[in-house]
């Protein structure tokens, strides 16, 4: 045997490699051959048309398919190899019988030919004819496809090599001319060419350990929290480089017209194949004949360096997609890849592509993301889409390589513009149904049913992105493809009627949706760079601090890239608000780490962390991620939870502290306030102090929430800066609100206790009690009242929730004279008291906080140093005579409104 066969494919005497059960259009007349090895012998069975002698004592090296029962007078070819001699035998209903037996000892390589002539097999060993056989009583006998075995009715053992099957019948000097040669694949004639380099072993893989297979899928934990366990280097399968290196695969691409989507796709591959591969190109015969100039020119053309043979096949006639590809499957031997050839790879794509199925010989198929791939296309999930932000193929690829874990994802079936198949698998399953599905549709998700059926896995490859032009090549055969998709959906159905509903569950499911939202994240932040990325924190529980985050991110949406985070249970809501619909990552903080937090913002291009608040977060763990980050940060105070968790410094009497701060006192007051939690006050304000010195700023929007924060921390450099108002908010007051004989008056908000709602019902009570022509009206709701409400005398109303921009005219429609703030803790701004004051009505407030700041700079309202509801009804006493005084305020108002003062 030549030097060039030292390869070899080994048989246990256990082991079918299916290709298909019978070539129903190589018939009567072809060849096999092949050089073989065996290591037993045979039971010899003398010649006969007739019985069933092949059940026994035989060792089919290619075992002889069987017709369906439609089919009685047919018949399909297999020849069983022993030590001791050769018998072709054929099978049929109730037949399988001997048509030709030779006795010869066989102890070494030899070569075999068995060649059918009008349905009469005749032998050639080594080159040189043998003996002729009975020739068949059938109607017709086909050219066989499983390699190694006859079911319960024998499995060779052995090696062989060169298997070759012929789709005519060979003469004895073409038979010499080859047989120690190796061949192309592209041979007039060549149905099937398996010839291995290497001594090599079918693999068992029906008893694979699945605890082992586990860590080569993504499961749903690390999916649902894809945004994290990306940045964690644990969750990658690093690449066996040795394995790598030897390994070759077969490409195959059928080719249809589309001439100059064919010489993209080729010169995708040649400017980016990383491993050894065979090109096979099959030009369907395609119309267009520029096709068929440039496949020839590329013969004589210089491979690269990893091309290490390339095989041009035209068909005579055209056979459509999958006899094409199965064409293909039966003139190769490693794993295949099958590309569509509207298709462009990128840079080391092969490599990323075959490596599941080196790591896991479960993996039957695996597709990667493509811009066109259904089930697996982005950003569109089911949709043809174009590529996403002007980018190109390969700019697209380099994210989904940098950025996304490399374990397949599990889906219901491949997608077969772009498919590794596992060698293995197409062994034991065999090769596409040609004969059931015609020239195309359908025929790679009945393939990978079949797998799955029989325990194998399809996956999405996700750090791997194909562009696929979609709707070129063989859709331009004719217009019958939706006739054709239907037709071929329904025989798919047929087999696996289970198949839609698995479809659909899938896509309502959606698993791989967080990939494709976090890599729209990712490329938005790396596109738009120049933009400035700014992560506000909030503990999103509404109130002044999130109108205040609200409006200034409104400010900066045009020029900034903005992202949230908000806290959840036992998780964080991050949202990336830059596409037309934001995007919610739901981050759980037992996998937030020092290190993935500061990926997640690096890969954002996140380069500010505003810190609006820091409510319902675990703290410590904050600041350790923020300031690990090494990411610049504000820190904006809104409230004293940094001095204090009483945050509005309302003690355990339910009073303001006046911002005590012994921390002895402080200690026991939080004690009574938070008895089940055990808060360190001195270890508090110390890890606060030394968050806040680490702060690029930190931002007070009054002078006097400044001058308190300075009573705990007299080293940190604060500015004060107001917020802004609505600049819907507008004056509405008018005189003749005063001229009523009952006064208006209004609370506004959402006032709960420390925002002084038991003021206001005390208040109400002293009213009503001494009946003064006073109404009260709450513009807003109360933590009593959280539904509008009007009392039976009709002296207090709740008017409920109000949208701001509608607040100067609420105001007005209700006629108000005056607001009043009655705050019994010191508000930090107090957006209610700029809004009422900006619609021009004057304010009552006690003597604290921003809002009494206000008033005594514009000189615009009454401020009590005593708080309890008697001191505010002496002064509503008053003013019921002089009203005069309530017309000044909110003269002086107008004034500073129209001189642009605020």
């Amino acid at each position: 045997m030549n030097n060039v066969f030292q390869g070899f494919l080994n048989f246990k005497g256990q082991e079918i490699v299916m290709t298909k059960d019978l070539f129903r259009n190589i018939k009567n007349d072809f060849t096999y051959e092949f050089w073989i090895n065996p290591q037993k012998e045979i039971q010899l069975n003398e010649e006969s048309d007739q019985g069933k002698h092949g059940i026994f004592g035989q060792r089919y090296i290619i075992g002889p398919g069987h017709p369906v029962i439609e089919r009685k007078d047919e018949s399909g070819a297999g020849v069983s190899v022993g030590t001791n001699g050769i018998t072709v035998y054929e099978h049929s209903f109730n037949y399988l019988p001997p048509l030709l037996t030779y006795e010869i000892k066989i102890d070494d390589w030899t070569h075999i030919a068995i060649v059918y002539e009008n349905k009469t097999p005749n032998l050639y060993v080594n080159g040189s004819f043998a003996k002729r056989g009975l020739k068949s009583t059938k109607t017709n006998v086909f050219a066989s496809g499983s390699i190694g075995g006859c079911g319960a009715y024998g499995y060779f053992e052995g090696e062989m090599n060169s298997l070759r099957i012929w789709g005519y019948s060979k003469n004895e000097k073409e038979i010499k001319l080859h047989m120690d040669k190796c061949l192309n694949g592209d041979e007039q004639g060549l149905i099937l060419n398996w010839n291995y380099e290497k001594p090599t072993y079918i693999q068992s893989i029906s008893n694979t350990n699945e605890e082992a297979d586990k860590p080569s899928f993504l499961n749903d934990s690390i999916l649902n929290q894809f945004s994290l366990e990306t940045l964690n280097e644990s969750n990658y399968i690093e690449y066996n480089n040795e394995l790598l290196e030897d390994t070759e695969v077969d490409v195959i691409i059928p080719i249809y017209n589309g001439y100059e989507f064919t010489k993209r796709c080729i010169e995708s591959i040649y400017n980016n194949i990383d491993i050894r591969c065979n090109l096979f190109l099959i030009n369907d015969a395609s119309t267009d004949q520029r096709i068929y100039r440039f496949l020839e020119s590329l013969k004589s053309n210089k491979l690269p360096q990893s091309l290490k043979k390339l095989v041009v096949i035209h068909n005579d006639k055209n056979l459509g997609y999958v006899q094409s590809i199965n064409k293909g499957l039966l003139l190769t031997t490693n794993h295949p890849i099958l590309l569509n050839s509207d298709t462009e790879i990128p840079p080391h794509c092969f490599r990323r592509l075959i490596n599941p199925i080196l790591v896991n010989d479960k993996i039957s198929s695996v597709t990667p993301f493509s811009n066109s791939a259904t089930i697996c296309s982005y950003p569109n999930f089911v949709q043809d889409n174009e590529l996403p932000y002007n980018m190109t193929a390969n700019e697209v690829d380099a994210y989904f390589s940098k950025y996304v874990i490399n374990k397949g994802i599990v889906i219901p079936t491949g997608v077969g513009f772009c498919m590794a198949l596992n060698r293995n698998i197409i062994h034991d399953i065999g090769i596409f149904d040609d004969e059931v599905f015609g020239k195309g549709y359908g025929e790679e998700n009945d393939w990978c049913m079949g797998a799955r059926h029989k325990g194998y896995q399809n996956i999405l490859i996700p750090n791997v992105f194909v562009y696929h032009k979609h709707g070129v090549s063989f859709n331009q055969i004719d217009g019958s493809k939706q006739e054709l998709m239907s037709s071929n959906l329904k025989k798919l159905l047929n087999r696996y009627p289970d198949y839609n509903k698995i479809i659909q569950d899938f896509i309502r499911l959606d698993p791989i949706k967080n990939i494709r939202e976090f890599m729209k994240s990712i490329m938005v932040a790396d596109k738009y760079s120049y933009r400035k990325g700014r992560l506000f924190i909030d503990h999103g529980l509404g109130g002044g601090a999130s109108i205040y985050q609200t409006n200034y991110i409104r400010t900066l949406e045009d020029d900034e890239r903005i992202y949230t985070l908000t806290p959840g249970t036992d998780y964080v809501i991050l949202t990336d608000h830059n596409h037309s619909e934001p995007i919610n990552y739901n981050l759980e903080i037992s996998k937030l780490t020092e290190m993935n937090f500061k990926k997640l913002l690096s890969a954002l291009n996140i380069d500010l962390i505003f810190i609006n608040h820091l409510f319902k977060y675990p703290i410590e763990k904050m600041f350790r991620l923020i300031k690990h980050s090494l990411v610049d940060y504000y820190f904006y105070i809104h409230d004293f939870y940094c001095v204090c968790p009483s945050y509005n410094l309302i003690n355990h009497q339910k009073k303001y502290c006046n911002a005590e701060t012994n921390v002895d006192i402080c200690q026991g007051c939080i004690a009574k306030i938070f008895p089940k939690e055990a808060i360190h006050i001195e270890g508090w304000r110390e890890a606060f102090h030394s968050f806040l010195m680490g702060a690029k700023k930190v931002i007070t929007p009054s002078h006097n929430t400044k001058d308190i924060i300075l009573k705990y921390y007299k080293d940190i450099e604060i500015e004060v800066r107001e917020h802004v108002i609505n600049p819907k908010i507008s004056y509405s007051f008018k005189e003749e609100f005063l001229n009523k004989k009952v006064l208006n008056i209004a609370f506004m908000g959402a006032i709960d206790y420390p925002k002084g709602s038991s003021i206001i019902y005390e208040l109400k009570d002293l009213i009503v009690k001494e009946n003064l022509p006073i109404n009260i009206k709450v513009i807003g709701i109360t933590n009593i009242h959280f539904n509008p409400h009007k009392s039976a005398e009709g002296k207090f109303e709740v008017t409920g929730r109000y949208q701001v921009d509608n607040l100067s005219d609420i105001l007005a429609q209700n006629e108000i004279a005056l607001v009043i703030n009655p705050s019994i803790c010191p508000e930090t701004y107090s957006y209610t008291t700029s809004e009422a004051m900006l619609s021009g009505y004057p304010i009552i407030t006690f003597n604290l906080g921003a809002p009494a700041e206000r008033v005594e700079k514009y000189q615009c309202g009454w401020i009590l140093d005593n708080m309890n509801s008697n001191e505010i009804l002496n002064l509503l006493k008053n003013l019921l005579k002089n009203r005069e005084q309530i017309h000044e305020k909110a003269k002086k108002l107008r004034d500073l409104q129209e001189g642009n003062e605020f």
